[in-house]
């Protein structure tokens, strides 16, 4: 691997990373859905975000927030 360029390695360290977190959040019974939706409420709690912050970050339709958000809340998340 050491002749490849980095920007392949650099990708292939990005893949690497979002598998392994896909693998254990799974585990734990989260979706990734929900996990960066999460994460993104997480590093803004002193904000005052809006479900369309969240689409815009995740780059999502408002629905598919919508209907995480809802299933998030029936899963007390």
């Amino acid at each position: 691997m050491e002749d490849k360029p980095i920007g392949y390695r650099l990708k292939e360290a990005s893949r690497l990373f979002n598998e392994t977190v896909k693998r254990l959040i799974r585990k734990n019974g989260i979706s990734s859905t929900y996990f960066y939706i999460l994460n993104y409420i997480i590093k803004h709690l002193n904000d005052m975000i809006t479900q369309k912050d969240i689409c815009i970050y995740l780059n999502m339709k408002p629905s598919t927030i919508s209907v995480a958000l809802q299933k998030m809340e029936l899963d007390e998340l």
